[in-house]
This record gives C-alpha cells, structure tokens and sequence, in this order.
C-alpha cells in the first residue's frame, strides 16, 4: 500500500507545529486520490446535484447500499452496554453514520440536531443548565466526556478532529448525579472515539469548500500483533475568515487547525484488556469577533458617536449646551443630559477615549454582519508585545491522554480503571473598539490559560443477585488552572511614566513663592509635605511621593498595594494573573433490581467533595480623585501660572484642576469674559488678579496641552478620577463544598417495544469562586459588617444543588416503523449561579459578583420522533418545551439600559463594573426584582426536522438529507427587556451522499445554512462607559462544499 508508506514518512518527519506535517498529510490524501482522481470526484458530485432531479425516484434499480431503517445505538450511558431504546433516561446518540450523514463538525452542529440543548457564549446548556459566566475559579454545568472520561472543558473535546473518526456521541439530559456527578448538574456528553482494529483498513478524507475550506484526514488502524492494534488518525484543516473586515487586515473567524491522535489496544488475554489514546493538538488562527448591533442613547441609538471624544452623559440643566431630554420610564421623572468633557468630567474604567472620535469618514458596521477591527500581521505570540499590538489572534495547544483498563475477573463481575490527562495551552488577543483605530485607541483583551488535569476512576460492576446488578466506584481529580489577563491600550497615559507636575512640589516651595502655607485641618504647616506625601499613609510602599511603580511581583497577601504610575509597555490597564486548584474525590454505587418481566428498580447514590484554593494576583492603572484635597489644588495650580481657581467657579471640577496642576490642561478662557472683568477691572470693580479667574469658559474650562488623539504626549489628559497610580492586590482563600446526591428510577416494560420510566434525581456543582470579577473580593469584616483593618480576602460563592422529577416513555410503534421517546420534568433549585450586578448595602455600592439564587424551577417536554416511512424516506423530528421561573427574590442592578441612563438621574460613580450610590433610593430605581421571570438564556421552544430520502441516479443511489432546526427567542438576561432578547433562529442544512458499490467510495455534496440567515447564539450589552454597545457572537454564513472519502 504505497499510500500508507506516504503517510508514514510524511508524518514522521516533522515535529507538530509546522508547516510541513501540514504540507505532507495533504500531499498523502492527494496521493491516495491522485490528483486526476481527486478532481473527477468533484465533478462527479458537482454532475450528480445537476442530474438527478432528472431521473425517476422510484426506478426499480437494486439497492447497492441499505442506509435506511430505525437503527438501534449501543450506548454506555449507565457505564454499562444497552441501547438508548432501553436506558430509562433522556437520551440522544449519534452514531457514527449519522455523524458523517449530517457533516457534523462541531458543537453548532450538535445543538442543531438536538431538543432542549443550546450554545452560550461559555459552554452549553441542557434545558437551560449551564454555565452563567466564565470566571476561574467555576465549573460547567453540562459534564463533559471523551471516552469516558472526564474532560475539563466542553470546546476541547466538541472540536477535536471535527469530530473525524468519532464512533458515538451519547447526549444525556436532565442530572446525572450519581453514575457522572461531577458538574452534571444540567446533563452530560460523552464523545467516544473508534478504537482499534485486528483488521486492517485505512481511510482518506477531503473537504473543500468556499472561503478557501481545505481539510486532509487520514486513518490508518491495523494490528501489530495477535493481542496489539493500533488506531491512528491525523487531520488539517484551513479556511478564510468568514467574517468580512473591513478594516485593517484579513476577514475574521478562519481555521488553522491539526490534530494527530493514535491508540494503542492491548488484548493482554481473554480477561483483561488495556487501550491507550493520546492526541496532540495545535490551532493557530484568526478568532471572530463580536458584531456590533447598535450603540448610542436617545436620538444618538443606531449610529457611531464620531463627534464626542470620550463616551458617557453627565447631568446637566436644560439649557446647557448639548443638553438631552430623558423621561425616566420607571419613575417619570425628566432630566438632561449631556456628553462628558474629556479630563473634565469623570470618566470610568477603561478611562479611555471614544475611538471613533473625529473617524467621521469611517464605514459603520452597525446594521451589518461585518467587523472593523486591527490586525498586526507581526503579533503573532503571546504577550502580544512590547510593543504592544492588536492581531486577533487565538492559539490553542492540546495534549490529551485517555487509559482505560478493563478486567473480567469473572462473569458477573469486570472492574474498569480509567485514566485521564489533559494539558492545554490557550491564548487569544483580540481587538475591543470594534474600529479599525490604529492611533489613539487600540483597546483589546489578551488571554493566556494553562490547564492540567488528571483524573483517575475505578468501576465494578458485578451481580449482587441474578435479579441485581450493581456498579460501584470511585473517583479522583487534580486540576489547576492558571489564567494571565489583561485588559490593554496603547496610549501614552498608560504605556509611559505619570508626570505628577506641581502635585510633587513641596508646600514649602509654594509658600515662598506665593506667600500661600497649606496645612491639613488641625496640623501645624509642614514645608516639606507635598500632595502626593498624603496618599498611601498605611502602604506597605510608602506613601505615593516615594512609592515606586508596583506590578505582579509587588503583592503583599491579604493587602492591595499602591504606587506611582512608571508605566506599562504592554498598555496594561488592567490585568491578573489567578491561579485555582481543585482536588475532587467522589464515591458511588448504583444497582438494578429486575423484580420481574415487566418492573425495575433503580436505587443509586454519590457522595462527592471539591476542595479547591485560589490565588487572584490582579491590579494595573487606576486614578485617585482629589476628594477632601481638592481645596488645595487652586492654590498650586498658582505655580503653573494659572489663576486662583475655586473647584466649583467658572465650571472647574476637581478632575479639571487636577489636569491643570500635571501639566495636561490649561484653563480655557472665553474672550467675552474676559473683556468684560478687564472692563470690570478697569473701573475698580474687581480686583485685577480676578480677570482670568472669572473668565474661564464654564462649559468647557480647560484645554488639553496634548490633542486628545495624539500618539505621543508627555503629560496626557487624565480621563478617571485624576491621580494615576499603580496597584496591585493579591487575595487568597480555600473551602471545601460537598454534597451526597441519590437517584431513584422505576421502569415499566408492559412489552417488549415499551418502556415507561419514572425518575427522582438530585444533583449537585461546587460553589466556587469567580477570578478576575470585581465585585468578588472584599475586605475581611466583623460579623457586624464593619471592616477590619487593611486586610483583603476572596469572596466565594455557595454551590448549586437540585431535584429533578421525571417521567418518560420509550416505543416502537406501526411494525417498527415509528420510534417515539417522550418526558416531562420538573426541576427545583436552590443555590442557581450566576454572575450579575447586584447592589450591595454593606459596600454602599452596585458590583459585579456571583451569587445564588434559591427557589427557581424549571419545567418541560420533549420528545424524540424516528418514523420509517418507505424503504426510502425517514422522517426524524424532535420538539422541546421549557418553562423557567424565579421564585424567591433576586435583585439585579442594572446600569446597562441606554432609554434610563443611570449618571443622568444621580450621581453614580463607575468604577471597574459596579456604580456606587450615595443615596440608597436611587439604587432601589435601578433594581429589578426576577422573582417570578424566566432565567435567562433559555429558549421556550426548540425543534428540528430531518428528512433523509434515497434517490436513485445514473451513478447509483443518492442519500438526500435535509435537516431544519429553530430556537425560539430568549433573554441574555434575568431581566426582561427588549434590550437582552436574542431572536428566534432557524438554521436549514442540506447534505446529499452517494457510496460506491463496495463501499470503498463516498462523495458528500453540502450546503450549511441554506438561506443564508445572519443568526447568532450570544449577546451582550454596556453601560455609559462603553456607548451602551449592544453587541452579539455569530453563528456562521451559509457555507458549501464537497467532503470526499475513500476506504481501504
């Protein structure tokens, strides 16, 4: 077999990475094919897709290949063999055939063909159960498997390989709180690969397809020995993007992936056996970006702010120039509003501009599915930097291994020890200004996560009686997380030095120049004493004249620790670098009791344990305001030759004054003031010292010294508070949360095409704690609420338990030609997390942490429909209905609406995410209570339709299959508004096969989203600081193509 030797010295000559392996597997698959074989094949299907309407459907031609029928999957849902058709739970499998039928490659095409299962921006959810945020230091609430062994991480084993060479995907909804356990709160999906053959046989596979698609498979699996075979499967896959740019560089969301994986099963005799599985993954490619749906408030909603340079409204009078009218829609009230003034008006974190400003000229994607992002073809690795550069870029490294060994010991018993290991690399830099700013706005986000994981499970199944089979285990898990986070942007207020300008001038100096002694309220005058002396009076560092910069290597544990700004390279306004260990244990046991012919009983439990620690290293760039100081600045902004200005007068805020006495603004004065307090002057009427004072322009009092759009500035306008300093706060904590969860199951079987079964069943997720959310750490407090000293702690949250009833019903029907699944459920809930801006009394303020929710249900129906309906046509369909409620109170705070926006009606103060109010009626404006609304991220009603259909044709029978789906509308949120629904979707998929005779041969012609849908499956919104951006993740354009094998 000259193409195996191909194979073999091709892909045994480069190390993973290069281009070469890449190069040669796609050289070896065209060398199975030949190049004119290869090009004959898509012809033909390109001449099948032309023809075949023109033939009969029911000529009378002999079958070459029966791909029809109700096929019964074997499954190990219960980690036992049955089929779905007998397992008595909510179960949905996909065989290898049906698997290749579809074209499925990944988790959209999964959810598609599934009822009451979605995809978030996180993980995925099983009627309605998943995973609310993102944070380490959290777990998914679907479980996932490969091969029957945990895996920590959904995405990984969803598109390992596209799915290539998979022998069974086994969907089970509803809790799996005894057999699985671990995060199976929601369900769990178990990915189970081929394994080795004693026969030999081998495979090559192509795609190609628009946006350049070109994807090489190749399997080759044969045995080394009487007791040893061998499975190997490698695979490249390429495209362009698929989002257009029209910015700077290439169209986003392409591929550039391979993964080579081989397993090793060893026979060791008629008793024991052991398989071995490792794979070794890179992708290296463009990541899509967000779509941006609309920005803007009021008559600004639906286009690109190009006119003011830093984003948000500051209240304001009626008559103040560029004064809003807003009606308060849940308390009536009217007020005005008016865009900020840079270095004037507070600005909250990112503290940056508006990177559209003065972009007047530049194309909006509002309206559209297109993205206008940077792209540095240099930025290729992480840091990204320094310099620091934008490329959208994401880079996944995967090692995976799965061991399984397995020893009948005798007939009714076999123990099976399974082993798992994964480690993975993950790193993405992405552009956020949604523009195409390559100046004074490059904002982006830089990820790099580091997974290790091992697992370990030991299983016995055996008969406790001839009526009674039993399994029992137990399980153990190390994993540790470590994430380095920054939020970044290039602009000279973070990448260089602060320049403090007369904040660093010793009181002393002003009074001899002016005559002027500052001393603090009941302190005698001090020369020395200069502004910056007055913070940091208990940092570890010293106060902020002396402390130096301080950055992840400064952390005093239990403590935030402050400094100078010194600047960062990297633009880093904000970044962490947390780390969460987890040491999970869990033992269970689960029997069926057969009574009779017609009844079974299952009874099982679990009892399971997650201790987990962590570590959140966080800090960046931030700013002081001036607050009880500010009194102090007009007098040393004497020394900067500016006049006596009272915070307050002529419009001077204390950020105003603070820019001037840094030496990045000066007052503005209006030539009318100041000829009339010269005229004023002139008549004695005010002193001559008060002209400029008085006539500064109140509406816009200050003028930067640099453009607010420059590149490179010694003393930039500050936007925040005022007083950059650097910080970095290092916080710890561990706990333990465990839970004992149960199952009770009774099937009925009235025949042998029926089963009835009623479940009780609990399940059980580890509280947690969210790295890296602002609101999820706090000061170490008394029992009364009150802080105690300096000292700082990470804030965990409780775990997340639930009861879940269920009644099914499994039947053929009509000869065997109508298989229908069917059940109803009804979960109940007490600890549901999530993460959210909540107003926290203790605090004073609004933050963003996680939190439970107690006494939320969940309801529905489902059913599965097979029907056989000729020797040629098979109908499949599926229908979901899902019914969710808050029943306890849940308070959220929402500063996100842009109809009520929160700094136009009270003074709200943004820092990180939270908004701090003064006054506790203004919060209670802002808070909705979900009590009685359905949770978020859950659609009512989910469908799909697939109808398979054998035509035959001139070159042999064709296998048409179209498949249609729909989700129904829902809420991004817990809050419902119009603002956080996600549309309905439908999404239709038409795939047509032919096989060759001997079935050697399969040509696939495809064509995925059909009509071309602009359909998306996330969506999130912002407050003030970001535009009220409104912005979603799409699911991908309509995309065709040809998918070509051939078997040996």
């Amino acid at each position: 077999m000259p193409y195996l030797k191909h194979a073999k010295f091709a892909l045994g000559t480069e190390k993973k990475g290069t281009f070469s392996v890449k190069r040669n597997l796609k050289n070896a698959v065209k060398s199975a094919f030949g190049e004119d074989t290869m090009s004959k094949l898509i012809n033909l299907a390109c001449l099948t897709l032309a023809v075949s309407f023109s033939f009969s459907v029911f000529a009378d031609e002999e079958e070459e290949k029966n791909r029809g029928g109700i096929e019964e999957i074997t499954v190990t849902a219960e980690k036992r063999t049955s089929t779905v058709s007998d397992t008595s739970m909510s179960i949905t499998a996909f065989d290898a055939s049906l698997i290749e039928d579809l074209g499925m490659q990944g988790a959209n095409d999964l959810m598609d063909q599934l009822p009451a299962t979605t995809r978030d921006a996180y993980d995925v959810r099983i009627r309605g159960v998943g995973r609310n945020f993102r944070a380490l230091g959290g777990d998914p609430g679907v479980a996932t498997y490969y091969n029957g062994i945990y895996s920590p991480d959904f995405g990984i084993a969803a598109g390992e390989s596209y799915l290539y060479d998979v022998e069974r995907i086994e969907v089970l909804r509803g809790p799996q709180g005894t057999l699985y356990g671990r995060n199976s709160i929601g369900g769990a999906i178990n990915y189970i690969t081929k394994k080795p053959t004693f026969e030999a046989e081998g495979e090559v596979r192509t795609i190609l397809g628009d946006y350049g698609t070109e994807q090489y498979y190749l399997m080759s699996s044969a045995p080394v020995s009487d007791s040893i075979a061998y499975r190997f499967t490698g695979m490249t896959s390429d495209r362009d993007g698929v989002q257009k740019n029209i910015g700077t560089g290439p169209d986003t969301d392409t591929l550039d992936d391979q993964n080579f994986a081989m397993t090793l099963l060893w026979n060791i005799n008629d008793d024991m056996s052991f398989q071995i599985r490792a794979n070794d993954r890179l992708s290296d490619r463009i990541i899509g970006n967000r779509i941006l749906v609309t920005e803007g408030y009021g008559d600004n909603r639906g286009t690109r702010n190009t006119t003011d340079p830093v984003y948000g409204l500051r209240p304001v009078s009626a008559d103040t120039p560029g004064a809003m009218k807003f009606t308060n829609t849940i308390t009536g009230v009217v007020a005005y509003g008016a865009p900020r003034r840079p270095g004037i008006d507070i600005t909250g974190f990112p503290y940056r501009m508006n990177p559209m400003f003065g972009r007047s000229d530049a194309p909006s994607v509002i309206g559209t599915y297109d993205v206008d992002v940077n792209h540095d073809a240099g930025c290729n690795d992480f840091p990204y930097g320094p310099p620091a550069c934008t490329s959208n870029r994401e880079k996944f490294e995967h090692e995976g291994q799965q061991a399984s060994f397995t020893w009948d010991i005798n007939e009714d018993t076999t123990l099976t020890y399974l082993y798992g290991n994964v480690d993975y690399n993950y790193d993405f830099n992405i552009d956020q200004d949604e523009t195409n700013n390559t100046t004074f706005s490059q904002y982006r986000t830089t990820v790099r996560e580091d997974v290790h994981m091992t697992t370990h499970e030991i299983n016995l199944n055996w008969m406790l009686a001839d009526d009674i089979e039993m399994t029992s285990g137990v399980f153990f898990m190390d994993e540790s997380r470590k994430q380095t986070y920054s939020l970044s942007n290039n602009v000279p207020a973070i990448l260089n030095p602060a320049n403090y300008g007369v904040l660093d001038t010793p009181w002393g100096t002003l009074a001899d120049a002016t005559g002027i002694e500052l001393a603090l309220p009941g302190f005698p005058f001090i020369p020395s004493i200069n502004m910056m002396s007055l913070f940091g009076a208990t940092n570890p560092y010293g106060t902020w004249a002396t402390a130096p910069h301080v950055d992840e290597t400064s952390g005093v544990l239990g403590r935030t620790v402050t400094g100078r700004w010194g600047g960062d390279p990297l633009g880093r306004v904000y970044r962490h670098k947390n780390e969460v260990t987890n040491d999970a244990f869990a033992v269970f046991t689960q029997g069926t009791w057969q009574i009779n012919d017609e009844f079974a009983l299952t009874l099982g439990v679990r009892y399971a344990e997650d201790e987990k620690s962590a570590l959140e290293n966080a800090g960046g760039y931030t700013e002081l305001f001036a607050s009880a100081l500010a009194p102090y600045l007009p007098a040393l902004n004497l020394l900067t030759g500016a006049p006596f200005a009272a915070i307050g007068s002529q419009g001077v805020t204390a950020l105003a004054a603070t820019n001037v006495a840094m030496g990045a603004a000066s007052y503005n004065y209006d030539p009318a003031l100041v000829a009339q307090y010269t005229a004023a002057a002139t008549a004695g009427l005010i002193p001559a010292t008060a002209i400029y004072a008085l006539s500064i322009d109140p509406n816009n009092p200050i003028t930067p010294t640099c453009d607010i759009t420059a590149t490179s500035c010694d003393n930039p306008l500050r936007l925040g508070q005022g007083i950059p300093y650097s910080y970095t706060r290092l916080v710890s904590d561990e706990d333990t949360w465990s839970d004992t969860n149960f199952r009770i199951n009774l099937d009925y079987e009235p025949n042998d095409n029926q089963l009835w079964y009623f479940s009780v069943t609990t399940g059980f997720r580890s509280g947690g704690y969210a790295l890296g959310v602002s609101g999820q750490y706090d000061d170490v407090r008394d029992e009364f609420g009150i802080s105690i000293g300096d000292d700082q702690r990470l804030v965990s949250y409780d775990q997340e338990e639930v009861e879940a009833v269920e009644i099914g019903y499994k039947g053929l029907h009509l000869d065997d030609t109508l298989q229908i699944f069917a059940s109803i459920y009804q979960y109940k809930y007490d600890g549901y997390q999530d993460q959210l801006d909540q107003f926290d009394p203790i605090r004073g303020a609004g933050a963003q942490f996680v939190s439970n929710a107690d006494g939320i249900t969940n309801k529905g129906f489902e059913t599965e429909i097979q029907y056989q309906a000729s020797d040629r046509l098979n109908i499949a369909a599926n229908f979901s209905y899902t019914e969710t409620e808050y029943g306890e109170d849940y308070n959220v705070f929402t500063v996100d609406d842009p109809i009520n926006p929160v700094p136009v009606y009270g003074l709200c103060t943004q820092g990180y995410v939270g908004c701090t109010v003064d006054d506790p009626s203004f919060a209670e404006d802002y808070t909705v209570n979900l009590k009685g609304g359905p949770l978020k991220g859950i659609p009512e009603i989910k469908h799909t339709v697939r109808v398979t259909y054998e035509m035959d044709s001139p070159v042999g029978p064709l296998w048409w299959l179209l498949s249609h789906s729909y989700t129904g509308e829902f809420s991004a949120s817990g809050v419902q508004r119009p603002l956080d629904e996600i549309s309905s979707r439908e999404t239709t998929n038409l795939n047509i096969s032919w096989y060759s005779s001997d079935g050697a041969t399969s040509v696939r012609a495809y064509i995925s989203n059909l009509f071309d849908n602009d359909n998306y499956y996330a969506l999130s919104t912002g407050d003030h600081e970001t535009n009220y951006r409104k912005s979603v993740t799409a699911l991908p354009p309509r995309v065709m193509g040809v998918d070509l094998r051939y078997r040996f």
